[in-house]
């Protein structure tokens, strides 16, 4: 076993992986000078959290091992004074500097095949410093462009964004009976007048007063806080509290500057950026692009920073393809060979004999930018045996043609288009021999004249005769290949480009944007699937280029986003029931039944399976991280009626983590073996002591309802033609960063 490829690559990266080069912090770290920075400039004290994020804090660094340590530790110093708030503005950009070489380094090392046993974990460390870096300098952008944007201007942008969302909340209560009554607590009759440029003196003790109000909903009893955390308070709360920023301050010296709108916007972009990191949530997702719409009304010049930042790490596609040349031949290419009998007449003279054909099929990925693009193209050589005759003589012909026929493929993202079919052919033809009637003519002695006259006959000919194939032969290729290539794309638009499409677009995971392309070597495919309001991924890690395979990457966001259309929020199922919603989901996709298992038998005293009540919001969220899939499930459980007929005592739900260790095996099949349930509480408990009780009674019931080892069959049978069948194995499964990169041979 520990002979195979991969478990030497494993043994020599772990006894003869080399030590990492350790970046060297720059003097400007140290002492907190950069040339030509500003001594006082903003710093992202106001900004960013005082505790550095687990994601990228000293025990984030461990995971490489001690070979690591000297490295780890010196980026781990530059990463602190990110959240020191006493470092100047000079000190933090030069450790973006640190970082941002660091990020290299990591990058440098994950394409090492010495380091492969540990790139999950170079690359997880990758991304989250090359993220933080990022958003630390672009915060820092904004911050110095907002001292140059004048007040008047903040402050008219964030009166209009605070119009926004009173317009957004006087919306969504209207749609609930009862709603406008509400409003007072919004003191929406207020805040209209501050949104439309009337302030008054009451103006700061107003939106004190609502910005007290809605910062924190868990502080109130159950039902009200679900109610003010609904997308349009929460937006309310964020705008005013920036328009808060803008409001005269008790003492008259206290003159409001554009900047401290734009750090109350950042901060709350921060906060959001790093749930976001953490959970994916809808809320999180809205806060971002509530926090960057602030930005960019309050100070354009700022929100453009945050913008780009957003467009780089949460805006690029999050489903990827590539599909090989030597993948799509393993489909296509066929060889064959074909024998018939000739018949015909040429030049006055009935020609028989046989053909026999030998025929290759392949295909040849040609680049585009736009579509993807391929030619089916047919090889071959034809060769005959044929016998002309006419009334004075017979011609035996041997011929041996060879032939191309190439026809393009090209799609677009929504159907397949076939172009024309271009034929080359380069016939020849050698006269054998030839018997005319004169042959015997004075008993034989004109043979060789008469023999040498006729073959020069039929040499005049020849160019003809050769022009002739050349004819046949296209005639009867193209009409073959167009037929057959036609038919099959034709099928193949109308259940993908067509009925796929309309019960994908139904079903709300239709792709947003498309990207489609060709090389020399691949086609490739990339989506974004994503709706409104919806993130999509960064950057994915450099994937492997396969000859004969298929590479596929999909980020975490495509599954959660995907996973909102399921609608499990606010639902209570049993878990039969819910595979019943998953079955029916993909089966409409997809246009077929799925078939339920058959139901397990129950053992005796075995308690009956739990019923899940899913939260009002993000029931399920998935993350990838280091070769191990996290599932989230907000989720709680419906107690079943006591024994005298009274409710039983539900559990709320609850955040409950469950991480599965995930590996493949030499045969292709996935290997999931789960880890420790977390428990955790969406709000703020009612005592310390019933959280405790929940969280046992979460992890024993959802604990036994999830097998401990898990193994999946990943080899998929796919059928070529009728009689043809290729087996996709799982070759390697790798997750990092919220990738996962599958390769399938």
């Amino acid at each position: 076993m520990a002979s195979t490829p991969a478990a030497l690559l494993i043994m020599a990266a772990a006894t003869f992986a080399p030590l990492a080069p350790a970046p060297v912090a720059p003097a400007s770290v140290e002492r907190g000078r950069v040339d030509g920075a500003a001594p006082d400039a903003p710093s992202l004290a106001d900004v960013f959290p005082t505790s550095v994020p687990a994601a990228v804090d000293r025990y984030a660094f461990d995971p490489l091992g001690d070979d690591w340590t000297a490295w780890g530790e010196a980026t781990s110093r530059a990463v602190t004074t990110l959240y020191r708030s006493d470092a100047p503005a000079a000190r933090q950009r030069a450790a973006i500097a640190v970082l941002r070489s660091a990020v290299k380094q990591l990058g440098d090392a994950a394409r090492d095949p010495g380091y492969a046993a540990m790139r999950p974990a170079l690359l997880e460390l990758r991304g989250a410093l090359d993220r933080r870096s990022a958003l630390a300098a672009a915060t820092l952008d904004a911050l110095a462009a907002a001292e140059k944007t004048p007040v008047d201007v903040a402050r008219e942008g964030a009166n209009a964004r605070l119009g926004q969302a009173l317009a957004t909340l006087r919306a969504d209560l209207a749609a609930i009976p009862g709603g406008e009554r509400w409003l007072p607590v919004a003191r929406a009759d207020r805040l209209d007048a501050v949104a439309a440029g009337r302030d008054g003196a009451d103006v700061r003790s107003v939106l004190t007063a609502v910005t007290n109000d809605l910062a924190d909903p868990t502080v109130y009893p159950t039902e009200q806080a679900a109610f003010l955390a609904r997308p349009a308070w929460r937006r309310l709360a964020a705008a005013a509290a920036v328009r808060l920023a803008l409001a005269p301050g008790s003492d008259a010296a206290q003159t409001p500057r554009a900047l401290d709108a734009v750090t109350v916007a950042l901060r709350q972009f921060v906060q959001a950026f790093e749930r976001y990191e953490a959970d994916s949530t809808d809320e999180a997702a809205r806060a971002l692009a509530g926090a960057a719409g602030d930005l960019a009304a309050v100070a354009p010049s700022a929100g453009g920073a945050i913008e780009d930042l957003v467009d780089d790490l949460y805006d690029g596609d999050n489903f990827r393809v590539a599909i090989s040349e030597g993948f799509l031949r393993r489909f296509v290419a066929q060889t064959r060979r074909e024998v018939g009998p000739v018949s015909d007449v040429a030049f006055g003279a009935r020609v028989r004999g046989v053909q026999e054909t030998d025929v290759d099929v392949d295909v040849d990925v040609r680049p585009e930018v736009g579509a993807a693009r391929f030619e089916v193209t047919l090889n071959g050589v034809a060769r005959t045996s044929t016998v002309a005759r006419t009334r004075e003589a017979r011609v035996s012909t041997s011929g041996r043609h060879r032939f191309e026929a190439r026809k393009s493929v090209v799609y677009d993202g929504t159907r397949f288009r076939t172009g024309r079919t271009r034929v080359d052919v380069d016939p020849y033809l050698r006269n054998t021999s030839i018997q005319t009637s004169y042959d015997d003519l004075a008993g034989g002695l004109l043979r060789d004249v008469i023999q040498r006259e006729a073959f020069a006959q039929a040499g005049q000919r020849q160019p003809a005769a050769l022009a002739r194939v050349e004819r046949q032969l296209a005639a009867a290729l193209r009409p073959q290949l167009d037929r057959q290539l036609d038919e099959q794309f034709d099928v193949v638009n109308l259940q993908v480009g067509g009925l796929f499409r309309q019960r994908a677009a139904r079903l709300g995971v239709a792709p947003s944007r498309e990207s489609i392309s060709s090389t020399e070597e691949e086609l490739r495919v990339f989506l974004r699937m994503t709706g409104d309001e919806e993130l999509a991924a960064p950057a994915p890690p450099r994937r492997p280029f396969v000859e004969d395979g298929v590479v596929a990457q999909i980020h975490q966001s495509a599954l959660n986003n995907s996973a909102d259309r399921l609608n499990l929020a606010g639902r209570t199922l049993t878990p039969d029931e819910l595979g019943g919603v998953i079955r029916e989901f993909f089966g409409e996709l997809f246009g077929r039944t799925i078939p339920a298992p058959p139901p397990a038998e129950p053992s005796v005293g075995e308690e009956p399976p739990p019923t899940l009540t899913f939260a009002d919001a993000d029931p399920i969220r998935v993350r990838f991280a280091a070769n191990t899939v996290i599932l989230t499930v907000r989720v709680g459980l419906a107690a079943p009626p006591r024994p005298d007929g009274s409710p039983g005592e539900d559990v709320p739900p609850q955040r409950v983590a469950i991480p599965f260790a995930v590996s493949v095996t030499e045969a292709g099949d996935l290997v999931l073996n789960r880890g420790s349930l977390s428990v955790a509480p969406l709000g703020r408990p009612e005592s310390r002591f019933r959280q405790q009780a929940i969280a046992r009674v979460l992890r024993a019931r959802l604990g036994d309802a999830l097998p401990e080892s898990s193994v999946i069959p990943a080899n998929t049978v796919v059928a070529t033609d009728s009689q043809t069948r290729i087996t996709l194995r799982l070759a390697s499964l790798e997750l990092a960063d919220g990738w996962a990169t599958a390769v399938l041979r």
